[in-house]
């Protein structure tokens, strides 16, 4: 399964992420933490919240 997330920055444009949920992975860490880790390599110490997309109610109109 892949998660869908909207990461908002405080001084950054919003990127979406899309973490697959493997428990394969190299010490098994949960998609939350491969985001956090992620943003940290990526953007450094930038103010940011997320939302995850893939568990919200989609609508088609």
């Amino acid at each position: 399964m892949t998660r869908k997330y909207i990461v908002i920055f405080k001084d950054k444009d919003p990127v979406v992420l899309l973490v697959k949920d493997d428990v394969n992975r190299p010490n098994n860490p949960d998609c939350d933490s491969v985001l956090h880790l992620w943003v940290a390599e990526n953007y450094g110490n930038q103010e940011y919240d997320y939302l995850e997309i893939s568990a919200c109610d989609h609508y088609e109109i």
